[in-house]
Parts: structure tokens; C-alpha cells; sequence
């Protein structure tokens, strides 16, 4: 199954999940899957082919990308990164 034909549903799974990992180590499986998940998400806002992705796709893509950028630059709390 390729990226654009994720449900919206599938979308949200998996950007919950990137959430929990914030806190906890992760696994070099989990990083590079991560990695892919944001790479996607940048290709299907700004990529080359974005007209194969519907409207709302691309929205929830937007949408999905931020909460995920949002995360990642304020620092958790009691977090090894924040230093609290």
C-alpha cells in the first residue's frame, strides 16, 4: 500500500503514535519509519506531485506536519532533551 492511498483515519494513528515517542527512547526501526512518515508528509504539502493528493489529504498532511513540528521545538517536560 502506498502513502496516498492512507485513510485520513491511518494518518492520525500514526501521527498519535510519533506523540507517545517524544518522552521514550526509540528504536532505529521505529526513527526510520518516523522518518519516511515526515518525509511523505513534506511531499504530499510541497512535493513535486502534490495534484495526486486530494484536497483534504493535503490538509490533514498541513495539519499533521505542524502538530509534529509544534512537538519537537518545545521542549517536554521532565524530558531528557529539556533538561527538567
Amino acid at each position: 500500500m502506498g502513502f496516498g492511498s492512507l485513510g485520513l483515519e491511518s494518518i492520525e494513528s500514526i501521527g498519535k503514535s510519533l506523540n507517545l515517542d517524544i518522552k521514550g527512547n526509540v528504536n532505529t526501526f521505529r526513527q526510520n519509519l518516523q522518518t519516511a512518515y515526515v518525509t511523505r508528509l513534506i511531499a504530499m504539502i510541497n512535493g513535486e506531485k502534490t495534484d495526486r493528493f486530494i484536497v483534504p489529504a493535503q490538509s490533514m498532511a498541513i495539519l499533521q506536519f505542524e502538530a509534529i513540528a509544534e512537538k519537537i521545538t518545545q521542549p517536554q517536560r521532565g524530558s531528557r532533551i529539556s533538561g527538567t
